[in-house]
């Protein structure tokens, strides 16, 4: 397929969108119609012959006896306590701790007007009759650019932060403190076991999959690319 240059483009987008009659051709660029041929191009691709296939294999779970040494009863404990001696007593935190904070105010801007290009300068394609009044002609025509103002923000003056310490703020708190703690007199009395024999499971039950993979092949195909379309060759005068 023949390449079009970046005006060849322009005509493929605007030639059904312009007309005018034949005087305001400018004579350096025009082309004519050409028809270009299918395109066809061999690909290969993988195919399933055989597809691939899973079976799944159990096996059982395996078991022992074991010997466990287990509490029939537990161990106990009798306390006799001596209750401890308290007192209060008041102690000095803080309630607030000094920091420091921090006040902000916000920049200021105004607003500036520049003028930008909304839509550049282009050139549009014009169809013509060809010469001597057969077949058609496409001649470019410049178009000149458009442009406007936009608004936008300018900072005049940054936004400031000021800093300032606020102070601690101090306050007493009660706080119960022991003079003698408590006493206990503990009276253990042991634990009872005995030998208890249990089935357990020494590796469980479990499955497993066999794969067999697939089996693939490769097939040649003739396929289409690109279909052959009418398209814009230069003329030369």
């Amino acid at each position: 397929m023949m390449k079009l240059t970046t005006c060849s483009a322009a005509v493929a987008f605007s030639v059904a969108l312009f007309s005018a009659p034949a005087s305001a051709c400018d004579h350096r660029e025009c082309y004519e119609k050409v028809r270009t041929p299918d395109v066809y191009r061999t690909v290969e691709r993988q195919v399933v012959v055989r597809p691939a296939r899973h079976a799944v294999v159990h096996a059982p779970a395996v078991y022992a006896d074991r010997a466990e040494r287990v509490e029939v009863r537990p161990a106990r404990v009798h306390t006799v306590m001596l209750p401890a001696v308290h007192r209060t007593v008041h102690e000095p935190v803080v309630i607030r701790p000094a920091h420091v904070a921090y006040t902000t105010t916000g920049p200021v801007y105004r607003t500036v007007y520049d003028r930008v290009v909304f839509r550049p300068a282009t050139t549009r394609w014009e169809r013509r009759p060809g010469r001597f009044g057969r077949g058609e002609r496409l001649c470019k025509v410049s178009v000149p650019a458009v442009t406007r103002l936009v608004a936008r923000q300018v900072m005049v003056e940054p936004g400031r932060r000021s800093r300032h310490v606020v102070p601690a703020v101090y306050g007493s708190v009660a706080k119960t403190v022991v003079v003698r703690p408590a006493l206990a007199h503990r009276i253990v009395t042991p634990a009872v076991h005995r030998t208890l024999v249990r089935r357990v499971v020494v590796r469980p039950a479990m499955s497993h999959v066999v794969v067999t993979p697939a089996v693939v092949a490769t097939k040649r195909e003739h396929v289409l690319v690109r279909h052959g379309h009418a398209s814009w060759r230069r003329v030369h005068h």
